[in-house]
């Protein structure tokens, strides 16, 4: 990725660095989700592990998304279809930790469906390698043993590029808040 976005403006090395990009291993469907390092908003470490034995729904979002709320909006909806299978519903934050005070209020204020987790931009970054996902936010299905089921779950997002050097300079607190 660092080769792409250095080399992407010169089309001579474009087709080069995206061979190499596109013969990394990837993990495919029936492969175990690599489970990353989380932490609920009250700084709680959580084993996502633990899901195991129940099909999850995992929400994956970036706190730079400027459709963020539109994205909680249809997360909600994707959520009242599938309340009757017996499934978890779980929302990871990318690299939320840095903005924890921020979510925390909006996830108590406001009524989003699911466990709401947080990552560090670290190992939200690992995740998004593993996973081989380039744009947010992602439903991912996996099955009560922990597999991947689906990588892209039809949620109707409007998806970004987590990747783009964009700063948090949306404050979520209040923009969330008021329309939930």
């Amino acid at each position: 990725m660092k080769l792409l976005k250095r080399f992407s403006s010169t089309s001579f090395y474009y087709g080069s660095v995206k061979n190499l990009f596109n013969k990394r291993n990837r993990l495919e469907i029936g492969s175990s989700f690599p489970y990353p390092n989380t932490t609920d908003f009250y700084n709680k470490e959580i084993d996502l592990t633990k899901t195991k034995g129940r099909t999850v729904y995992m929400f994956l979002y970036a706190p730079e998304d400027a459709h963020l709320d539109h994205n909680f909006l249809n997360w909600n909806s994707f959520y009242l279809k599938h309340r009757g299978e017996d499934a978890r519903f779980i929302t990871i934050g990318l690299g939320t930790d840095r903005v924890r005070a921020v979510f925390q209020e909006v996830f108590i204020k406001s009524q989003i469906a699911g466990s709401h987790l947080s990552t560090s931009p670290k190992e939200a970054r690992k995740l998004l390698k593993d996973l081989s996902i380039g744009y947010v936010p992602k439903v991912i299905k996996v099955d009560e043993n922990g597999n991947i089921i689906s990588f892209n779950v039809d949620a109707n997002l409007q998806e970004f590029n987590p990747f783009e050097n964009i700063s948090l300079v949306k404050i979520w607190q209040k923009e969330l808040a008021q329309r939930f």
